[in-house]
């Protein structure tokens, strides 16, 4: 059996996620002794990806409003309530 039908084997039994690292480890941990440069490389050149996007999305925009904003908000609006009444 070619290492290429091995890296697959070991890539789609994990459910297409794990990347060369852990196919490397999972080599090891069989016996077959290869490298993880050569593994690196034979993956990329099968397009054998790890799958990405777990995390957490970003949110921007989402905090709070700064003490600077909020003070400012606060004297714009006491300024207009006097000019309105005075």
């Amino acid at each position: 059996m070619t290492i290429y039908w091995v890296l697959k084997q070991y890539w789609l039994e994990s459910g297409c996620v794990y990347g060369y690292r852990k196919v490397y480890k999972d080599l090891r941990a069989t016996g077959e002794l290869y490298g993880k440069n050569r593994v690196y490389r034979l993956m990329r050149t099968e397009e054998l990806q790890v799958q990405r996007g777990y995390k957490r999305k970003n949110n921007y925009g989402g905090g709070e409003l700064s003490p600077v904003h909020l003070t400012y908000l606060i004297e714009s609006l006491t300024l207009k309530s006097q000019i309105s009444f005075g």
